[in-house]
């Protein structure tokens, strides 16, 4: 759930880098400098933020899940059990 949200705020904020000066003209609204540094540096904080992103994300979405299977029987789960193999 918080991995989607934080997806989600990742295109919100690429759209701001990419074209948040045509939104800010569109609106009527000054250009803050914020935008206009993020902007002018479009490649580095798109790459940036694509990794920062996807490393919080995978972190997000790891579940520790473990399991072993014999012949398509079910002999260990992690999950089920919520410890590691002794």
């Amino acid at each position: 759930m918080l991995a989607n949200v934080l997806q989600v705020i990742f295109y919100m904020i690429l759209a701001v880098v990419m074209f948040g000066d045509k939104i800010c003209q569109t609106l009527g609204l000054a250009i803050p400098d914020i935008v206009k540094s993020l902007t002018e540096n479009k490649l580095m904080y798109c790459i940036g933020g694509f990794f920062i992103f996807a490393q919080i994300s995978t972190s997000l979405r790891q579940t520790g899940a473990f399991e072993i299977s014999i012949n398509d029987e079910l002999v260990y789960s992690k999950l089920e059990t919520g410890r590691n193999i002794d």
